[in-house]
């Protein structure tokens, strides 16, 4: 199964807070992990990188921080890296002052569409 996401241009703000949500989480949950990440799992999350990095574009070099492309741009995703970035974007330590953000993009991200292979 495949899940897309499709941003919208002007999506910049969305595009944002999962990428900044997805390096988070990831951090997060590798500190949770004690350091242990499996090989599989450090591979999985290099494929959502380069499909996130795929329609967007560097802004800031040193901090990887990243803008989503003018025309927007579609995330397709295998079920297991999907899984993988929702479980990421819930484990995101993300401010109280972006709760309704993060609820709003978890909705959203849950909505994605979904096509067999």
């Amino acid at each position: 199964m495949t899940r897309t996401l499709t941003f919208l241009p002007g999506d910049n703000e969305k595009f944002t807070l999962l990428w900044n949500a997805f390096y988070a989480g990831g951090n997060q949950t590798y500190r949770q992990q004690q350091g242990q990440r499996p090989r599989d799992e450090r591979a999985k999350e290099a494929r959502v990188i380069k499909a996130l990095q795929g329609i967007s574009h560097v802004v800031d070099a040193a901090t990887k921080g990243r803008k989503l492309l003018p025309e927007g741009g579609t995330l397709s995703l295998s079920q297991p890296l999907f899984l993988l970035l929702e479980a990421y974007l819930v484990a995101a330590p993300v401010p109280t002052e972006f709760s309704l953000e993060m609820s709003d993009l978890l909705d959203w991200v849950s909505a994605a569409d979904k096509a067999d292979n």
